[in-house]
């Protein structure tokens, strides 16, 4: 299962910082930061998890501040 994670710092955040302050919480599989064409962040990330049972701890990390901004994380939409 994977989770959304939104209103990342743009020019400071890091995948590693991501999957660190995460795997903090829950177990995790991998954290993918979503680039521009020209390899900016876009402010977000996609973050999978190892335990489908750890979605509703993830889910308590929304609005956790993180690089001065309060994240946002959701359970991930399919295309």
């Amino acid at each position: 299962m994977k989770v959304y994670v939104a209103n990342l710092n743009y020019s400071t955040v890091t995948e590693s910082e991501v999957f660190e302050l995460l795997s903090q919480y829950i177990d995790i599989r991998s954290a993918k930061i979503v680039r521009d064409a020209d390899g900016r962040s876009k402010g977000f990330a996609f973050v999978e998890l190892l335990h489908d049972q750890d979605i509703d701890a993830a889910l308590e990390l929304d609005g956790i501040n993180f690089h001065d901004r309060r994240i946002r994380v959701q359970v991930a939409k399919d295309k």
